[in-house]
């Protein structure tokens, strides 16, 4: 199934969020991504290992420590929702869990 691109709601604040670091803002993460630093989230959700995913719910790009990270809440079709982290420079899937 391909990943519904246009269902995306970023939330990309700017704002410090408890135990995760500092949420970079959409002109840090636009900047981020001219650069090089960060590829663009819709390169890395376009790649096979996002398959069973229907629609992305929510995204968020993290700083902590010395790296940038994108945490994705995703919804399948039996209407489970994931949550994936991927480390925003390279795009490697980090972690793939349920939410309550």
């Amino acid at each position: 199934m391909n990943t519904s691109i246009s269902a995306v709601t970023i939330f990309i604040g700017g704002m410090i969020t408890a135990g995760t670091g500092f949420c970079a803002g959409h002109d840090e993460a636009r900047a981020l991504r001219e650069a090089g630093t960060i590829m663009p989230l819709e390169k890395i959700m376009s790649r096979p290992h996002s398959h069973r995913i229907a629609n992305i719910l929510e995204a968020e790009l993290e700083h902590e420590g010395s790296g940038y990270y994108y945490e994705v809440e995703l919804i399948d079709d039996a209407g489970v929702v994931h949550k994936h982290i991927y480390d925003a420079e390279s795009g490697e899937l980090i972690r793939d869990s349920l939410e309550n």
